[in-house]
């Protein structure tokens, strides 16, 4: 949120929820040589490998747009308080979907350039009253562990990338064959600490809830390395996946391998994000983005972001631990009005709120 001064010093509040603002690149399945077990970008995304000329028309869009979205705001609380804004909204380019490093150099070069080209662009067209609010972070992007190459590293700075995510997913490399990663966690804390070291932020990107996983199994890659950010994605089984496949077919259950329930599920992407929190690492999404059209070809959908945040604030609340009026507004809103005396109906709410 922006923090709103009024000009007599006494401290008002507007929410602007984001303080990032992000155009963002879906470039589904590209540069991947294969599909994993539990992706179809194509399917998740309903989108097509897009044109240059469509990706700079589309970001040209996506950062006007946002401009645009800041003045509305500003207007809005300017027209309420006598007022200043502090703080700022920093606005980035993402590069996510597919294996970016293992894009053709030429193609992913000219993505970076013209990322560049338009971030240059976008602070020429900040107005001088924004001028102090919106700043221009940089460029990121998503990407397989065990395709960084170190010897980008500078040409990427000179892009202005400033962040690199890796899909690592899960870090059991057992688990990681049976879905098709060929990578392995060694390759993930290398990649890693590579990149802190020449200066990247580090993100890391997890499903929870993959068959063969273990409980707490994230807490291995933890103990060798702390990214900067963190994605949960609990796990979302996309109908005509080969992982769907396997499910109707029957063979993981032929291996021995169970499927994870709801309330693991819901438990285990609690414990990654508490224990983000607890060592400061930011988490950047839990969940994946609600689209009618994914959410028709899960074979089963949840807001999990409203979920696993609801169901950390349900633990500090059983650990006596002190909440905000407004966290408990939201406790007693969600389970009903017993909440604070009974603490019950959890499954209940979250299967009638946030089921298809």
């Amino acid at each position: 949120m922006f923090w709103v001064m009024s000009k007599d010093k006494a401290a008002k509040f507007y929410p602007l929820k984001s303080k990032v603002k992000r155009a963002v690149v879906f470039l589904p399945c590209a540069g991947c040589k294969k599909l994993c077990s539990f992706c179809d970008q194509r399917i998740i995304t309903n989108r097509t490998f897009p044109e240059l000329g469509t990706i700079e028309q589309d970001l040209k869009e996506q950062l006007f747009g946002i401009l645009k979205w800041l003045e509305r705001k500003i207007e809005k609380i300017t027209s309420k308080f006598d007022c200043e804004i502090q703080n700022s909204l920093a606005v980035e380019i993402a590069f996510f979907g597919g294996t970016f490093t293992s894009l053709d150099i030429e193609y992913r070069y000219k993505l970076l350039s013209l990322a560049r080209d338009l971030g240059s662009e976008f602070k020429r067209l900040i107005p001088e009253k924004f001028s102090s609010i919106v700043k221009w972070r940089g460029i990121r992007f998503s990407t397989k562990p065990g395709t960084v190459n170190r010897l980008e590293f500078e040409d990427w700075k000179k892009f202005g990338v400033f962040a690199v995510e890796l899909g690592v997913q899960t870090t059991e490399d057992e688990v990681l064959v049976l879905h098709g990663r060929d990578y392995t966690l060694e390759n993930v804390i290398k990649d890693s600490s590579a990149l802190r070291e020449a200066g990247f932020r580090v993100g890391w990107q997890f499903l929870v809830g993959l068959p063969g996983q273990k409980r707490g199994f994230w807490r291995k890659a933890f103990s060798k390395f702390i990214p900067d950010e963190v994605r949960i994605y609990p796990l979302v089984v996309i109908m005509g996946t080969l992982l769907d496949r396997w499910i109707e077919n029957g063979e993981l259950e032929k291996k021995g391998i169970k499927l994870w329930n709801f309330e693991d599920i819901l438990e285990e992407a609690t414990d990654l994000y508490e224990e983000c929190l607890k060592r400061k690492v930011e988490v950047l999404k839990v969940g994946l983005h609600y689209e009618k059209s994914l959410a028709e070809r899960a074979r089963e959908w949840y807001n999990w972001g409203d979920l696993v945040r609801l169901n950390y604030l349900k633990r500090r609340f059983e650990r006596n631990e002190e909440l905000t009026p407004q966290e408990k507004k939201i406790l007693s809103t969600a389970y009903g009005g017993a909440f604070l005396k009974s603490g019950s109906g959890l499954k209940d709410w979250l299967l009638r709120r946030s089921s298809k």
